[in-house]
């Protein structure tokens, strides 16, 4: 979940195991492989468009810039990650998209009022702020979810283990 610091959590974890740490470095993947921006993959990046804007973007900037592309590239890049083995992968929907029986699906979670204080205090943001930003990343990346693997990424059955972050530093 958004604010609970499941990144650093994953990137510790990867670094403890001597994986390699997929986040942001799948973005970078996606573009090195089609030449497309960083900036507009971000834009796609666990947000999901709507029909005509997505239709405009593909039509601007031809089918690399539509959100289903980078979707497909998206599950490209985790299956090769997935073959070549020992990686921390971070978000995107990936519970989904692994299929190895070797893979650990690992959700974080806390209670709201606890990741508002950690967004508040990471990002220096004020109560109201960040309680808006995280009712709508939350919101983004369930719909992304739902758009493109018709899966509420909040059922638990999808994980392996979840963990409470409340209990660990931040």
């Amino acid at each position: 979940d958004y604010g609970t610091g499941g990144g650093a959590i994953a990137k510790t974890v990867a670094e403890k195991l001597n994986f390699s740490f997929w986040d942001q470095e799948l973005i970078q993947a996606i573009a090195a492989n089609t030449g497309i921006g960083e900036s507009l993959l971000r834009s796609l990046d666990e947000h999901s468009r709507n029909t005509i804007e997505d239709i405009i973007s593909g039509v601007l900037m031809g089918r690399g810039g539509t959100e289903v592309e980078y979707v497909s590239q998206l599950y490209r890049i985790i299956h090769t990650i997935e073959k070549h083995g020992s990686g921390v992968i971070v978000g995107r929907g990936a519970q989904f998209v692994l299929k190895s029986e070797h893979s650990l699906k690992v959700k974080i979670v806390a209670d709201f009022p606890r990741r508002v204080s950690w967004v508040m205090q990471r990002e220096k943001l004020d109560r109201k702020e960040a309680e808006k930003k995280i009712r709508k990343i939350d919101k983004d990346r369930n719909d992304f979810h739902l758009r493109y693997y018709y899966k509420d990424a909040n059922n638990p059955v999808y994980y392996d283990l979840i963990i409470n972050a409340e209990g660990l530093p931040h």
